[in-house]
């Protein structure tokens, strides 16, 4: 669950990034423990994702995720020692699930509930919501606040986010000004009960980079053990 979480808030929070391609690594903590790191890699209006434990945290759960967006078109497989998932989603029009596959070792889990088709119709993926929630960051004012629409292909949740205003933090050597804001979480539908209740109104704090465009670290205190996410420095891929 908290893996899902750390993957979750940096999808939306991630700022958009220039048209050349540029790669971004991030490290992942639990209660100050190191416990996964991620990857993307936007061109465009093209992204990639890539998360995987480390340490502990991959002895224990085995976790890891690829997922892309590209032409209107999402992808993402999944990994964990429970657990083994495939989605595709179509956004051309309305938004259409073409794949769906997902294998567990517990046969007893329960199928997640369906998403009605109504509230499948103006939603954007993970990764195609990060760019328009991080727009709004960078060129809106403090105190707007703005819902972003998200559909996975399993889950359909609201992010509510909030520009709080400036902010600063310090990264290895680095004092880093930028903008601060807020994402919170409203699952919708697709969601059983227990991870409902976990995310209803889960809430991150993000400090976004105006140097990079990228957020120099996330956080959250609404799960059990604190959840961090810092950047590590941007390298801007050359010739795509």
């Amino acid at each position: 669950m908290r893996f899902r979480a750390m993957v979750l808030a940096l999808t939306i929070a991630t700022p958009a990034w220039a048209a050349d391609p540029v790669e971004v690594r991030y490290e992942m903590f639990w209660g100050g423990f190191r416990a996964a790191e991620a990857r993307l890699v936007r061109a465009g209006s093209d992204a990639e994702l890539a998360v995987r434990a480390t340490g502990l945290a991959d002895t224990l759960a085995a976790f890891a995720l690829e997922a892309e967006s590209q032409n209107g078109q999402f992808r993402s497989h999944s990994r964990s020692k429970s657990m083994e998932s495939t989605l595709a989603v179509d956004f051309r029009g309305t938004p259409r699930t073409i794949v769906d596959e997902i294998r567990r070792t517990d046969t007893k889990s329960k199928p997640q509930p369906p998403v009605p088709e109504a509230l499948k119709a103006g939603t954007m993926d993970p990764l195609t919501a990060m760019v328009t929630a991080s727009r709004h960051v960078l060129t809106g004012r403090p105190g707007e606040r703005f819902t972003v629409p998200v559909y996975d292909g399993r889950n359909r949740y609201d992010v509510m986010v909030a520009i709080v205003g400036p902010g600063s933090t310090t990264i290895g050597n680095r004092r880093i000004t930028g903008t601060r804001a807020t994402i919170t979480f409203k699952p919708l539908a697709g969601f059983r009960k227990k991870s409902q209740e976990v995310w209803d109104g889960a809430t991150f704090t993000l400090l976004l980079d105006p140097t990079t465009q990228l957020p120099a670290r996330i956080v959250s205190d609404s799960f059990t053990i604190g959840t961090v996410i810092s950047a590590v420095p941007a390298v801007r891929k050359v010739g795509g």
